[in-house]
């Protein structure tokens, strides 16, 4: 299918980080049906089409190479649904348990006209256009009935997904989830990204709570723009250096926030290699015509020797790299134990949901003017 059809026709409508990071092992290739839930940002009638991939797009630790096909697997059958209100945290696993969630059917999914679709080697494949109503808040559901040895996931999600074993719903990240909600009609005023890894995704804000810092940031902004949440827990600033698929997704919105550095760290890169490959990112994302807004990496109670490469990296995105992009953010003052211990995370390695809110205001604070 083609790629840049899809993003032509469809922006996203939903800030639920959900991207291909490893595969689970179906021993015997036996058929799996599972439910994922995304919150629904603009609400109303429109076409809805979901993206999907064979290709990892940032890796489980170190476990898989970015871009890595996973084949050999099916979509047999696909529908989704409406459900109005959804647990947060552990509650969402009680609540399909106990068939509490009340699903409201839509519509079938189809694929190029077909019920289920075989991806071909490193391919982005999405459904056909189906008219749905939403309303802000609400949540798609995504039933989906897959078949094959190993299937892409998304270990660190933080949504509702559930398997469905033994006539019960149990909760797991073991299972297919869609990489956009895509929605045609473009949003008013324009299209934003948000790249970067687990703290970006929403790890640490709770599940299902959507009160990570680049949700709260954009219902600061409005509903004027779409907004795609780019965030991959272990995401590196290495893999997306790569120019594939992650960074693809990136280039077709009109303004990106950048954050990336800590899992780059955390393996031993150097600030030069950090440095070089943010400074790849920055060039192909400028090439693709983005504006991008650069923040310094958060604190992440960092050991001494890598403390002083995080302080490095930072010193030089406020100065060698500001020059390259719209606006450049310092995040650690606001996120760190005091001036004296910077790199001490205050609210967390992966920030809670008031570190969340609080990075957030300051961060609309700086850049109102530039929506």
């Amino acid at each position: 299918m083609d790629f840049k059809r899809y993003f032509d026709a469809y922006s996203s409508n939903s800030l639920a980080g959900s991207s291909n990071q490893y595969f689970f092992e179906n021993i015997g290739g036996e058929e799996q049906l599972s439910r994922s839930f995304y919150r629904i940002e603009r609400g109303g009638r429109r076409r809805y089409s979901l993206l999907f991939s064979d290709m990892i797009s940032s890796p489980f630790r170190s476990l898989i190479a970015p871009g890595t096909v996973i084949d050999g697997w099916e979509v047999l059958e696909a529908r989704v649904g409406r459900c109005a209100a959804l647990g947060a945290d552990a509650e969402m696993e009680n609540a399909v348990m106990d068939e509490e969630i009340r699903v409201e059917w839509l519509s079938e999914l189809r694929f190029d006209g077909m019920t289920g679709y075989r991806p071909f080697g490193g391919e982005v494949f999405y459904s056909d256009g189906v008219e749905l109503e939403f309303q802000r808040g609400e949540f798609l559901c995504l039933e989906i009935k897959v078949r094959g040895e190993r299937v892409p996931c998304h270990p660190e999600s933080q949504l509702p997904v559930f398997v469905s074993r033994g006539g019960k719903w149990e909760y797991s990240t073991l299972a297919p989830i869609a990489e956009m909600i895509g929605t045609d009609g473009e949003a008013r005023r324009g299209r934003i990204g948000f790249l970067g890894d687990s703290i970006t995704q929403g790890c640490g804000a709770g599940h299902n709570t959507y009160a990570h810092w680049n949700a709260r940031l954009a219902s600061f902004i409005g509903e004027d723009y779409s907004y795609h949440n780019l965030g991959i827990g272990y995401g590196r600033a290495e893999g997306a250096a790569t120019d594939g698929i992650w960074l693809k997704k990136a280039k077709e919105n009109d303004t990106v926030f950048l954050c990336f550095g800590v899992n780059d760290i955390n393996a031993d890169r150097t600030a030069d290699e950090v440095i070089g490959d943010l400074n790849t990112v920055i060039d192909k994302l400028t090439e693709a015509g983005c504006r991008i807004i650069l923040q310094t990496m958060p604190p992440f109670n960092y050991p001494p020797q890598r403390e002083a490469v995080w302080g490095e990296v930072n010193r030089r995105i406020m100065t060698e790299l500001s020059g390259k992009v719209a606006f450049t953010f310092d995040c650690v003052p606001l996120l760190s134990e005091s001036a004296e211990k910077p790199h001490v995370a205050r609210y967390g390695g992966h920030p809670n949901s008031e570190g969340c809110h609080v990075w957030a205001k300051a961060l609309y604070e700086a850049v109102r003017n530039l929506f």
